[in-house]
């Protein structure tokens, strides 16, 4: 019983949809945690096959995790997106574990706030360099223990640098200047 308890414990700690689904691709069980959102409500895709319950080309993509999660005993890591609501579409990462001959967990994470940050930084990361290519500035950055740095692509263009060879040491650095 204290191994059931502990266990139980464990899995209520998971802030992720968990998903049981059988090797005929049928929804099993499912856990979701308060506030996390399902495509379609439980009594709508238990006991349903992955067809029946999913978009076409995400049940095929499922589909596929599946027997490979099955025929491999290995983890599988699946990236989607699915619309939520009618203006509304959410990316998630899915893992799927092989639970027994014919049984696959997936544990499913919401990550669209991971890519909208990621997207968000990659578009600050090229008006910087827009910036400082207009300005004819560079940045870097040293770690002082190891010495070693960082430096923009505008560094680089600056000192006559070429990237492909790495970023110069800090003392390379202070005798170009």
């Amino acid at each position: 019983q204290e191994s059931m308890d502990r266990n139980k414990g464990f899995l209520n700690g998971i802030p992720d949809l968990m998903i049981v689904l059988n090797d005929d691709g049928v929804f099993v069980d499912y856990q979701a945690p308060e506030g996390v959102k399902t495509y379609a409500p439980a009594e709508s895709f238990l006991g349903k096959r992955i067809e029946q319950v999913m978009p076409h080309n995400l049940a095929v993509e499922i589909r596929s995790c599946l027997k490979r999660a099955l025929d491999s005993g290995q983890l599988q890591v699946h990236a989607y997106q699915l619309p939520m609501k009618v203006d509304e579409i959410r990316s998630f990462e899915a893992r799927y574990v092989k639970i027994n001959p014919k049984e696959v967990l997936v544990i499913i994470r919401d990550v669209t706030e991971l890519k909208k940050a990621e997207e968000e930084l990659l578009r600050s990361k090229e008006a910087l360099e827009q910036a400082e290519g207009y300005a004819n500035l560079g940045n870097w950055e040293l770690e002082v223990g190891s010495q070693k740095s960082r430096w923009s692509k505008q560094m680089f263009r600056m000192f006559g640098f070429d990237p492909e060879s790495g970023v110069p040491s800090f003392e390379a650095y202070l005798n170009h200047i």
